[in-house]
């Protein structure tokens, strides 16, 4: 389990990211949000666009006043929140400068449990329904 707490009027929590060599990046936790979204160097800032021009695309709008950005998928090796490891995840990343957060999304929180917990003001996440099934029976 690792525990979230509320700062700002949103979730945000550092995790790994690890595409060529592993680094520590701050996301937002966004439950609305369909995929996890990121500038390019926050992943690895020697990309280049040309890297990706034979990788799949999608225009993401929601960033920049009903604008689209341009992202491109990037597979990483590794994406840990806090202690959770998720393992190997692909996220979209943009080279767009206006971006501003970087959102983790349901694509790569799907594949966690998590409750929010009101009394203490975090969000707790779990590697799985066992991991949230043993903490929750210590509660009762």
């Amino acid at each position: 389990m690792f525990t979230v707490d509320y700062e700002g009027e949103r979730y945000s929590v550092n995790c790994i990211v690890n595409r060529r060599r592993p680094r520590v990046r701050r996301f937002v936790i966004d439950t609305g949000a369909k995929f996890t979204c990121c500038s390019y160097d926050y992943i690895d800032p020697e990309l280049k666009e040309e890297d990706f021009a034979d990788t799949e695309s999608k225009l993401l709008g929601g960033f920049v006043a009903d604008v689209g950005m341009k992202f491109y998928k990037c597979e990483l090796t590794q994406f840990t929140i806090g202690t959770v490891d998720c393992g190997a995840q692909s996220i979209w990343i943009t080279f767009d400068p206006r971006i501003a957060d970087c959102l983790r999304g349901m694509d790569i929180l799907h594949s966690t449990c998590f409750l929010n917990n009101p009394d203490e003001m975090c969000l707790e996440i779990y590697s799985d329904m066992r991991d949230l099934a043993e903490e929750l029976s210590k509660r009762i």
